[in-house]
């Protein structure tokens, strides 16, 4: 069995080293930082356009606010919030029975909605399509501070 001298070994410590020292996030062929640097507070984030990892501003996730949106007639969610956004709360304000219209479940997994009655006036809950909230067809919130929350499961809506 052949011996590995010290010397050998120093050259391959030596190799290793400058390998280590030499070597940026950019040899990985998928990453781009040195087009754009990055900034303070970024993130390598996916550009689907450029197939590559670059720097960014990460958006969503944890430590936003939920706003609070006060609706006074009956409403219909046709359109739901962007994708990045998990959840929404709204307040039914009327002395009158209100409906409260959920969008579809489907292509919303994850998507929450709270909704709070702050008058006297009755508020349901109701679905699209043959949609259930747990089995279903509406949901009525009998008190005024009552609320309900529901939550996509990509095919109907599920009471949190």
């Amino acid at each position: 069995m052949a011996q590995i001298k010290s010397k050998q070994i120093s050259d391959i410590n030596a190799s290793i080293t400058s390998v280590i020292n030499t070597t940026s996030i950019n040899a990985l062929s998928d990453v781009d930082t040195s087009t754009a640097a990055p900034t303070n507070g970024q993130a390598l984030v996916w550009e689907n356009s450029s197939s590559k990892w670059k720097p960014g501003t990460v958006s969503g996730g944890g430590g936003a606010r939920i706003t609070i949106t006060n609706k006074t007639s009956n409403f219909a969610i046709t359109d739901p919030v962007a994708s990045s956004v998990y959840e929404e709360h709204y307040t039914m304000d009327s002395t009158s029975a209100l409906t409260f219209t959920l969008p579809t479940a489907v292509g919303n997994n994850g998507l929450t909605y709270h909704i709070t009655r702050i008058n006297t006036g009755g508020v349901t809950v109701a679905t699209v399509s043959a949609q259930t909230i747990s089995g279903l067809s509406s949901v009525s919130i009998p008190t005024q501070w009552g609320n309900l929350t529901v939550r996509s499961n990509d095919a109907n809506w599920i009471i949190c």
